[in-house]
């Protein structure tokens, strides 16, 4: 099945959990193309999204704009609360303001499936969580892999496990992502692109700034903790530093001859 070509705006909704704009539970197979939303949905609960509270089946999203500001517990996202099985997410946009406690995202709030994303941006004024908060996604139990994605939200604001483009993932890849969002985090495993990161990264690019926390390991400019292989990526220095990032846990890094915050064009192609 699928939904197509819907616009919902000034939407208002009020419950509990698993609440979207368009649906509470994402249905087997089912492909939601060319949709745009605006309003407000708050929940009280966990599995709170702009379109979507929670998919545990097989689907593909793709081509959604959603304005829409969302408020709620655990798993809380701009476009989908939760995931819990293997799915698509193409050129999906948000540009609401998102909050929540564990597992908050620009884009996806937690996700316990093999998801892919490729094109997607996230643009609010602030996501806010607790623990793994993400300008794209919060938290990634499972492989996942996110290419040619950025956030540009003002300000990302957790805990522990925050990052620019993710709180924290199991596995898969990073590549050709970037984030100017400014990150204010209390506590450690916090990054410019990701916190906590058993996954690759690659060709990725950070240019706010990181501030709050205390933590005198597990806080780097790009990558807060990596367990797995880290190549190209660079953050903006205002100091005028011109050294790559190598150190994974903090330490000065460069902008591959960037004076400036590179064109979104860059990243999202």
């Amino acid at each position: 099945g699928g939904i197509w070509d819907l616009t919902l705006s000034n939407i208002s909704y009020l419950g509990r959990a698993n609440m979207g704009g368009i649906a509470g539970v994402l249905g087997l197979n089912t492909t939601a193309d060319n949709i745009s939303l605006s309003g407000n949905i708050t929940g009280t609960d966990n599995g709170v999204g702009g379109a979507f509270g929670y998919s545990n089946t097989v689907s593909t999203v793709r081509n959604i704009n959603s304005s829409v500001n969302v408020a709620g517990g655990r798993s809380v996202g701009g476009i989908i609360g939760s995931v819990d099985a293997s799915s698509i997410a193409y050129e999906l946009k948000s540009s609401g303001n998102i909050s929540g406690t564990v597992g908050v995202g620009g884009i996806l709030g937690s996700t316990g499936g093999n998801v892919t994303f490729t094109r997607c941006t996230s643009q609010g004024s602030f996501i806010k969580g607790t623990s793994s908060v993400g300008g794209i996604t919060g938290n990634h139990t499972q492989t996942s892999n996110v290419t040619n994605s950025y956030s540009t939200v003002t300000t990302i604001t957790g805990d522990t496990y925050v990052g620019g483009i993710i709180g924290t993932i199991a596995g898969g890849t990073i590549d050709n992502c970037y984030s100017s969002s400014n990150i204010i985090a209390s506590g450690n495993y916090v990054g410019g692109i990701v916190g906590y990161s058993a996954a690759d990264v690659s060709d990725s690019f950070y240019t706010g700034n990181l501030t709050g926390s205390t933590a005198t390991t597990g806080v780097g400019p790009v990558v807060g903790v990596s367990t797995r292989t880290f190549t190209n990526n660079f953050a903006y220095d205002t100091s005028g530093s011109a050294s790559e990032c190598t150190n994974l846990g903090g330490g000065g890094c460069n902008t591959r001859g960037y004076t400036a915050e590179p064109p979104e064009s860059d990243f999202y192609k």
